[in-house]
């Protein structure tokens, strides 16, 4: 029989929760849904852990032809999720839901906006679904967002995340987000940190008992290279012609610090990542805004 990691919870008369018997979650198969689902990282995820994914939500089209080819038995709803309804779009309830909601109005490579930002303000769409579900909404939340969420705007807006979630009925405080960075907690070698953020259903769960993994004291992470075949040149496309303004930085950062290492051009000259990991990989990237680059053998 698993181990309980969940307790139910109902008020008492004097509105304080009072204790049931423990009852595992994990008795049953687990479900989630994802929005602002991508391409599918957290429901392949969720996958590998083995809770099934219910539904999922994207407005990006790229984004849902890639989805759906990596989950062609998962139903995801292609809008914005300003349009989407739980009730009009069929989507059932699950024990999970997640969202990392767009972070360009609160990355510091961004505006930094924030609620005043119409991107920014889609999180409350999020609330808005939640409500919609009722008394079947989901037991737990997995939000994520960039790095610095926590302290935009001297923490106004973390605290109006966490008022907003508290308000639809979950526990949730300061200890329930965490900053956590794929080359640390995977052997993926990028660097990429985000923080995460879980909240959990006060008519599910007794107190707010989450607490983060620790961190691994010896991380084995992957190099770089055992993700990129260089016996294989691909195609012009992917090089710098000579007649490009970015050819000649690249060829003398190479030559400089040599054909093993990860570049990236900044606003003024050429990055090496002296880490040995990737830089953090953005959408944009793919339509040409700094991303990074390597040498195949010959520049």
């Amino acid at each position: 029989m698993p181990k309980p990691i969940a307790q139910q919870s109902r008020k008492n008369s004097r509105g304080a929760p009072a204790r049931r018997k423990k009852r595992s979650v994990l008795s049953r198969e687990l479900t989630v849904g994802c929005l602002f689902s991508a391409i599918g990282g957290f429901a392949a995820a969720f996958e590998q852990a083995g809770v099934t994914t219910l539904w999922a939500n994207e407005k990006d089209p790229f984004a849902v032809k890639t989805f759906r080819l990596n989950f062609p038995g998962i139903s995801c709803v292609h809008k914005p999720i300003e349009r989407l309804s739980a009730a009009g779009d069929d989507l059932q309830p699950v024990d999970i839901l997640t969202a990392g909601f767009p972070c360009q109005p609160f990355s510091i490579a961004g505006n930094k906006r924030g609620f005043d930002d119409e991107r920014g303000v889609v999180f409350l769409e999020i609330i808005r679904l939640l409500g919609e579900f009722g008394q079947n909404k989901p037991k737990i939340l997995l939000l994520e967002n960039v790095a610095n969420f926590r302290s935009h705007d001297e923490g106004r807006t973390f605290r109006r995340v966490q008022q907003e979630i508290q308000q639809a009925g979950y526990w949730f405080t300061a200890a329930n987000a965490q900053i956590l960075n794929t080359a640390t907690h995977t052997d993926i070698p990028q660097n990429r940190a985000r923080i995460f953020m879980v909240a959990m259903s006060c008519d599910h769960f007794a107190r707010n008992s989450f607490r983060f993994p620790p961190e691994p004291r010896n991380p084995k992470v992957k190099s770089v290279w055992s993700f990129v075949d260089r016996r294989k040149k691909p195609g012009e496309w992917y090089y710098f012609s000579e007649e490009s303004q970015y050819h000649r930085p690249f060829a003398d950062a190479i030559e400089e610090f040599g054909r093993d290492s990860i570049y990236q051009l900044r606003r003024t000259y050429v990055r090496e990542n002296k880490s040995g990991l990737c830089f953090t990989l953005m959408a944009n990237m793919g339509e040409g805004w700094r991303p990074p680059a390597l040498s195949s053998g010959s520049v």
